[in-house]
């Protein structure tokens, strides 16, 4: 009887302490493939940030490389176009090149399947390139994140 109740008495405090709108900062991530290749950033390299006027998610990839994605506030769960200022995805490659999704020739989608004061979770897919003239473009795909506000 005593083990029982002690099972339970665990099960509950577990129910209790998890919050479904945290995202442990152990737990936080930030993937995509980038031309075909995996890169993550997991915990404390992968968070989000509000502005005034939108708020990011960001990837930190190694020293050189790292994503982020930009929306503006008002956008919320649902797909949402990011080939716009100041809607879309910037990527630093490993020879430290800014590339984005709202240059002529690319495109990208972002979409947030939860969004709260506190975490933001969701998909993206695209293309980016460093500017309008570049030949070299990046395709993103399979892109995800769980990342809490800082």
């Amino acid at each position: 009887m005593k083990t029982k109740f002690l099972a339970i008495l665990a099960s509950l405090a577990l129910f209790i302490s998890c919050n479904k709108d945290e995202v442990d900062s152990k737990s936080a991530f930030f993937r995509v493939k980038i031309d075909g290749k995996l890169v993550e950033a997991i915990g404390v390299s992968a968070y989000a940030v509000k502005n005034s006027d939108e708020f990011n998610m960001y990837g930190l990839f190694n020293s050189t490389s790292s994503m982020y994605l930009q929306l503006a506030n008002s956008k919320g769960v649902g797909t949402h176009v990011a080939s716009e200022n100041p809607n879309f995805i910037f990527y630093t490659d490993d020879t430290a090149t800014g590339n984005r999704s709202d240059r002529t020739g690319t495109s990208a989608e972002i979409t947030i399947t939860e969004k709260t004061d506190k975490v933001v979770k969701g998909t993206f897919k695209g293309t980016v390139k460093a500017s309008n003239q570049a030949t070299k473009v990046y395709t993103l795909t399979e892109g995800e994140f769980s990342v809490e506000f800082r």
